[in-house]
C-alpha cells in the first residue's frame, strides 16, 4: 500500500514516519473491514496483502484494491502524469499471468481527487469509453521515454521521471490491444475518507459509515495489519469471530 504525508514518503527518516506508516496500514485495514461488510454475499472473502493491497473475492469475480492514502491536507489531484497512476499499472500489468481480466475488476483507490480536465474521469463509469483515455496515457508513456533517452543522450547521470520510467516503458512496450484489454476492468475511487490518526475518532468513523457498533470488530482490525496472507469472510465477520 502507498502511503503519504505532506514533505515527503512515509517511511524516510522522519521521527514521525513509522507512526505515519502505522496509521496507512491500520486505514488498509479498516478499509477492507469495511469493504466486506458493505457485500450482500456472505461467502465474500478478504485478503490483504495478496494479489493486491486488499482482494475481494464475490460473487464469482476477483477485486483487486490497490490503496494510496496521504496525510496531506489537499493530495495533488491525479492526472495521467500521476506517479501513483502508473505504479499501480506497473503493478497490474505484472499481475495478469495470474488474473482472468473477464472476472476481474482493477481499482485504484485514494484520498485524492480526480483533475477535472483529465480524461482519468472515464474511469469514474463503467461502461464510459476508454479509446481517448488509452491515447493518452500513450502519448504520455512515450514522452516519458523520449526525455529519458534525450537526458541520456545529453549525458546527464540523473535521467527525469526516475519513479514512473519503468512503468511508462512497460505499458508503452505492449502491444495496443493488451493495453486496452489491461485499462477496460479498471476503475478509480477517488477522494475516499482518510483514515483518522485519532484511534477513538477512527472508531466513530468505522461506526457512522458501518451503520454498526465497531467495539467488537476493532480488535479484528488490528489483527489484520498482521503478516500478509490472512483472510475474512462476510460471515465471520457479522457473526464476530473474524480470524484476523
Amino acid at each position: 500500500m502507498s502511503a503519504e504525508r505532506q514533505g515527503g514518503k512515509l517511511g524516510g527518516t522522519n521521527s514521525h514516519s513509522a507512526d505515519d506508516a502505522a496509521l496507512g496500514f491500520l486505514y488498509q485495514a479498516q478499509y477492507a473491514l469495511l469493504r466486506l461488510w458493505n457485500e450482500a454475499v456472505d461467502d465474500a472473502v478478504i485478503y490483504l496483502e495478496m494479489l493486491d493491497d486488499v482482494t475481494l473475492e464475490s460473487n464469482g469475480m476477483t477485486i483487486l484494491e490497490q490503496l494510496k492514502h496521504s496525510l496531506s491536507d489537499k493530495p495533488a489531484s491525479l492526472t495521467v502524469k500521476s506517479v501513483n497512476v502508473w505504479k499501480t499499472l506497473k503493478a497490474w500489468i505484472d499481475m495478469i499471468p495470474q488474473l482472468e481480466l473477464s472476472r476481474t475488476v482493477l481499482n485504484l483507490v485514494t484520498v485524492a481527487e480526480i483533475s477535472p480536465t483529465s480524461k482519468l474521469r472515464d474511469l469514474l463509469d463503467d461502461k464510459a469509453d476508454r479509446a481517448e483515455l488509452l491515447t493518452e496515457l500513450q502519448e504520455e508513456a512515450k514522452r516519458v521515454i523520449h526525455e529519458r533517452q534525450e537526458a541520456a543522450a545529453a549525458g546527464e547521470t540523473k535521467l527525469p521521471h526516475k519513479e514512473r520510467a519503468n512503468a511508462c516503458e512497460t505499458f508503452f512496450g505492449l502491444a495496443e490491444s493488451k493495453q486496452a484489454e489491461i485499462l477496460s476492468p479498471v476503475r478509480l475511487k477517488p477522494a475516499q475518507i482518510k483514515h483518522s490518526p485519532n484511534r477513538g475518532r477512527a472508531r466513530e468513523d468505522f461506526d457512522e459509515r458501518s451503520g454498526k457498533r465497531s467495539r467488537q470488530y476493532f480488535p479484528s482490525v488490528d489483527r489484520m495489519v498482521e503478516p500478509a496472507g490472512h483472510s475474512c469472510t462476510l460471515r465471520q465477520a457479522r457473526e464476530g469471530d473474524s480470524p484476523l
